[in-house]
């Protein structure tokens, strides 16, 4: 990330267990310049199980949330969104969390679902940065667990929380300051699909999108339960449409791995090549759109996992 007359630093914060409060709640130091955090969740699964969630390990946290000032919700999303759809994404396509086992199935046995969750865009592009070192930012993680029997019945579930900062130190001079006046956002949502045939989702719009991540039939065992998603603009202009075969194709040829079944990932920042140091050429400017739609073609009913990848522009 070229930021000049800077240091990256690496801070650890004061670590949590499951159980003392649920969220756990994190407030960020202010100390420079925070570009990313590394979430290290790992604890055990215990007891006789019977109907492990069919999600897996990642299951175990319900929801991840950073906001800022009390009063942006910058990241919000739940373990399985992570595990599932965002992790493949980051940087530059690597899957950021390899060694993990979320997308293990239940069992009595440890785990590791641990997560990067980025402020800036990657650590090469310095979009997104956020200036903690004032007295009017003020950054709040929260980390929320499923109820113990939703993630199998009989279990018994302990973790522990870590976050690390990943920060860099204010340069000197203000002329060698990233813009921070942009922020990168990634928020999941959940619909539930309850017929098959064509499913129209709505994203929200008034900012940039540069990724829509769709998770339809995901899970520890998973199916296609999609037939083609299209993209329509202004009524019935379609920009994309998608199958499962051409997805594979598209995934693969930047990710040089196989795409996960029942992950429909919609991406405008990748396509733009790696090269393109922070000009998504292909992201869509949703505020200069009037309709934007999203039909799903389901062939069975399920529930939708939607997670809008946006930059924000903040004046």
């Amino acid at each position: 990330m070229p930021l000049a007359n800077s240091r990256r630093r690496l801070i650890p914060v004061a670590a949590q267990t499951k159980g003392s409060t649920n969220p756990l709640v994190f407030r960020f130091n202010k100390a420079g310049i925070l570009a990313g955090v590394y979430l290290d969740i790992q604890g055990s699964v215990a007891g006789t199980l019977t109907s492990p969630n069919a999600l897996g390990m990642a299951s175990i946290v319900k929801q991840v949330e950073v906001t800022v000032n009390g009063g942006i919700r910058l990241h919000a999303f739940s373990g399985p969104q992570y595990h599932y759809l965002i992790r493949d994404q980051l940087e530059d396509f690597v899957d950021v969390v390899s060694f993990s086992n979320a997308r293990s199935a239940v069992t009595a046995t440890t785990f590791n679902i641990s997560m990067w969750i980025p402020f800036g865009l990657n650590m090469r592009d310095p979009i997104g940065l956020i200036m903690l070192q004032n007295e009017q930012t003020e950054v709040t993680l929260t980390v929320e667990f499923e109820a113990d029997a939703t993630v199998a019945t009989g279990a018994t579930v302990t973790a522990t929380v870590t976050p690390h900062m990943v920060v860099f130190s204010v340069p000197e001079k203000q002329s060698d300051w990233p813009d921070f006046s942009i922020l990168h956002s990634i928020i999941g949502e959940t619909r539930t699909v309850s017929g098959t045939g064509v499913y129209p989702y709505t994203p929200i719009r008034g900012h940039t999108y540069l990724q829509l991540l769709l998770g339809y039939g995901m899970a520890v065992a998973p199916t296609e339960k999609w037939n083609s998603v299209a993209i329509k603009v202004l009524g019935n202009d379609q920009m994309e449409r998608w199958v499962p075969a051409s997805m594979n194709l598209d995934f693969t040829s930047k990710h040089g791995r196989a795409r996960l079944v029942g992950t429909i990932p919609l991406d405008w920042l990748g396509s733009s090549g790696l090269g393109s140091f922070g000009s998504a050429r292909d992201a869509i400017l949703s505020q200069n759109i009037s309709d934007l739609v999203v039909e799903i073609d389901a062939n069975a009913t399920d529930t939708l996992h939607a997670v809008r990848r946006q930059l924000i522009q903040l004046n």
